[in-house]
Formats: structure tokens, C-alpha cells, sequence
């Protein structure tokens, strides 16, 4: 994300760089927490699907990266999907091998692609407070039993950004937004 960050600044655009969103760890870690409760109970096939590099960071930061790390090695019916590269590349980050991959990074797609590829399963699916419902929804239509937890949160910054009035006001020619 850095150097699509800075891109329009090295291409010789004016740039202003101002956060309007906030990224945190959830507060209150239960729903975090039970993931990690039901993952070392559970006894049959079980995914973990990792829907953004966030979702593990802050599953990470939740239960300890050390935890999470000994969690994904020790279980040996523990299987890997993700959205894309990046979020797979956190899951192999904390120790995780093959990881599953959709044809294209949208969650419809790999909920779409598990269904017809693997049996019925149990899924752990950490993610934000505003994560999108398509992906439990097709599993869960399909008989799968999916745990979502938010182990973070994206809010509003609390004090608005100087170049909001000047998003109002039209000064600009272009904006970035950056996920």
C-alpha cells in the first residue's frame, strides 16, 4: 500500500494524505477469543479463512502471534482459504501451508468455490465489524457451520480530516481512497 500511496506524489501530483478512517483491536475479545476456544476443541474438518491481512493481524494482536502460530501448527484437520494474496500470505506468515485460493478475490467467489469443491464443514472466520455478510451467508445457505468473530474495528476518525472541506469544495482533481 505504500508506494501506491505515494505514487501521485512521485509522479509529480500534489498530494495531501489524511486518514478518515480508523483502524483498531476490538475492545472486548470474546468473540475473538471463542474462535480460539473452538478451534482447539474442535475434532473434524475446520477452516480458517482469512478474509483480509487486517483480520489476522488483529486476530494476532488478540490472542498473542506466539498462540495463533502454535493454534494453526498443532491442528491437524485445519485447512486454509483466502481472499487473495495478501490475506494469504498472513496466513502462511503465521505458519499456515497450502492455503486456498478462489479464482478471483471476491469473498462470493471463494465461498462459492468451497461449496463445490470441498465437503461440508466447520469455519472460523475472524474479520472487521463491518465485514460484508455475502461470504457466512453462501456457506451457511450450503450447510456449512460458520463462527465469524470481529477482531477489529474501522471507524470514523474522531476529528474530521483538514481535507474533507476541501473535498466539499471541489479543490481536488482526483482522490485515492486506500483499503
Amino acid at each position: 500500500h505504500g508506494l501506491v500511496a505515494h505514487l501521485p506524489t512521485y509522479l509529480g501530483f500534489p498530494s495531501v494524505f489524511d486518514p478518515f478512517l480508523e483502524v483498531s483491536v476490538l475492545a472486548d475479545p470474546t468473540e475473538g477469543m471463542e474462535l480460539f476456544r473452538l478451534l482447539r476443541q474442535a475434532k473434524g474438518p475446520l477452516w480458517l479463512i482469512a478474509t483480509s491481512r487486517n483480520a489476522m493481524r488483529f486476530c494476532a494482536l488478540m490472542v498473542g502471534e506466539d498462540r495463533l502460530q502454535s493454534e494453526i501448527q498443532v491442528h491437524k484437520n485445519l485447512k486454509f482459504a483466502a481472499i487473495g494474496d495478501a490475506s494469504a500470505d498472513a496466513l502462511h506468515s503465521y505458519g499456515a501451508s497450502e492455503v486456498f485460493l478462489p479464482s478471483n478475490s471476491q469473498a462470493q467467489t471463494l465461498a462459492e468455490e468451497l461449496v463445490a469443491q470441498y465437503p461440508i464443514s466447520h469455519v472460523l472466520l475472524p474479520g472487521g465489524n463491518l465485514a460484508m455478510a455475502n461470504l457466512p451467508d453462501i456457506l451457511t445457505s450450503a450447510g456449512w457451520t460458520v463462527l465469524s468473530a470481529a477482531v477489529y474495528t474501522i471507524e470514523k476518525v474522531a476529528i474530521e480530516p483538514v481535507s474533507a472541506q476541501g473535498v466539499r469544495n471541489g479543490e481536488f482533481s482526483a482522490v485515492l481512497l486506500r483499503s
